[in-house]
């Protein structure tokens, strides 16, 4: 149960899980991948010699001690350590274990708030106040498998208004997601979401003045990468179903069906290792959006193509960045909307 000198992690790199931006899963740098513990250390606390205890040495350099906690409710195969805020990053002392379920821990949690607003509405003027306790419960499933994985989330957000009632808003949301690693090279990932959500008062999309607009969301994501190696090969597609629902307006009801779409992107990626800290990429993406509603009159379906060609720089984890440059090209249905040439650009 511990690692021999020069040998290698099993754990793999987490596989991406952005749409459209594609990052490969080598492109994780070695001390932001999770990794199981340092050599010497026992970490199945069911599995300890006998007689031995949690902190208790174990030969001349070796100490038997718990397993690292952020493994588990961080490992959602899509995760990137330097994208958590400091508040976000795992605390090993005092991160919860967790009920095992099998190969499987679960995670519950639920979280209390209050608040007030002075203008809930957003509106430019009449502001009117309230206050709001908000109930958020949450359940976290994590698998415990070697290399593989399949996680869930499931999540609420309660909103209750003291004095309107009417907007008061039950928002939930499920997510899965694994990947399968067909060698040490060669990885397939994905994730699928649904959820129940509401726009806010301040989105322009929000039809109703008299209580939220809600909708729901559907996601699924899947790809194949190439990791591992000095040539990166990565392709991805994405796609989203948006459906929203009437509103209460004065005099009747209003239909959001004219803000119904679906979307889909399918993204192809090449990148080459010039050094550990340098990796330069091509990258083509193609994008659909279909609205099944005119509105006014307009088609508003298109398609269009982006080509990037960019370039990933990580000086030992302490400064990071990607960038690129390229154009975009984006076609309309409707004769009466401009063709759309581009280019594009940037960095993060």
């Amino acid at each position: 149960q511990t690692l021999n000198p020069g040998q290698q992690p099993t754990n793999m790199p987490g596989a991406p899980g952005t749409p459209g931006l594609s990052v490969s899963p080598s492109q994780i740098p070695e001390s932001q991948r999770l990794q199981p513990p340092p050599q010497g250390l026992v970490t199945p606390t069911n599995q300890l010699p006998a007689g031995q205890t949690l902190g208790q040495p174990l030969g001349s350099n070796a100490f038997v001690t718990a397993p690292p906690l952020q493994s588990q409710l961080l490992r959602q195969g899509t995760t990137d350590e330097r994208e958590l805020a400091v508040f976000e990053r795992p605390l090993p002392d005092y991160d919860p274990v967790g009920l095992r379920a099998g190969s499987f821990l679960i995670f519950p949690s639920l979280d209390l708030s209050g608040g007030y607003n002075n203008n809930i509405y957003a509106a430019p003027s009449g502001a009117q106040s309230d206050g709001i306790f908000a109930l958020s419960p949450a359940v976290a499933v994590r698998s415990n498998f070697e290399q593989d994985q399949l996680n869930a989330d499931i999540s609420s957000a309660d909103a209750f208004y003291a004095d309107r009632g009417s907007e008061d808003y039950n928002d939930y949301q499920g997510a899965l997601n694994g990947r399968h690693y067909f060698s040490n090279t060669i990885v397939a990932f994905g994730r699928a979401s649904a959820g129940h959500l509401h726009l806010t008062r301040g989105s322009p999309n929000a039809q109703s003045p008299t209580e939220p607009t809600q909708y729901n969301d559907y996601t699924a994501y899947a790809g194949l990468a190439q990791t591992g190696l000095r040539l990166q090969l990565q392709g991805d597609a994405f796609y989203e179903h948006l459906q929203f629902q009437s509103v209460p307006v004065p005099g009747g009801v209003l239909s959001n069906g004219f803000q119904n779409h679906d979307q889909g992107v399918t993204t192809a990626r090449a990148g080459y290792e010039i050094t550990h800290q340098v990796i330069a990429f091509v990258r083509g993406a193609y994008n659909q959006r279909m609205y099944p509603e005119s509105s006014g009159g307009f088609n508003r379906d298109s398609h269009g193509l982006t080509g990037d060609v960019g370039v990933d720089l990580d000086l030992n984890s302490v400064f990071v960045t990607e960038a690129f440059v390229g154009a975009l090209h984006q076609t309309y249905a409707d004769s009466r909307f401009a063709n759309v040439t581009k280019p594009d650009f940037g960095m993060d």
